[in-house]
């Protein structure tokens, strides 16, 4: 892109058409020539830049994974610790459980006797009383007879 293309009518009498001409040349060369070092400064602050924030995110991402490490390692022991108080509540309760089982199982036997004794106690009432009546009846039906 030219930067001086056409001067005005009088430049060009006072100075004439070939010194205004390199003039003109030497000014599109200076132009051409600033902006390709504009653009050379330009691409290397921008991979300077681009250098930097690669090295910031690498920095951000060792500080998060240790972060990270830290927290895993944070939450592995508490679950650990979890699962140690859990296991010996588990343990407690069914200790207390197989306890409170025995306990009933001695209830249920003794009143599983009590309840037979009585049973065998109720039995030889009615049978012993059976037993009398017949006798009696047995009696009285020979003493009728003879």
């Amino acid at each position: 892109m030219a930067i001086a293309t056409n001067f005005s009518k009088e430049f060009y009498d006072k100075l004439g058409h070939e010194v205004v001409e390199e003039m003109v040349n030497w000014f599109n060369q200076t132009d051409v020539e600033y902006r390709t070092q504009l653009r050379d400064l330009n691409d290397r602050n921008y991979a300077r830049f681009e250098a930097k924030l690669e090295q910031r995110f690498s920095e951000q991402d060792a500080k998060w994974g240790e972060r990270f490490g830290a927290l895993e390692t944070a939450i592995e022991r508490r679950f650990s610790e979890q699962d140690v108080k859990w296991e010996a509540r588990f343990g407690a309760l069914e200790t207390a459980i197989e306890r409170r089982s025995s306990e009933q199982d001695v209830k249920w036997e003794r009143r599983q006797n009590d309840q037979f004794s009585r049973l065998l106690k109720w039995m030889f009432v009615f049978w012993s009383t059976s037993l009398v009546s017949m006798i009696g009846l047995s009696i009285a039906i020979v003493g009728l007879l003879q």
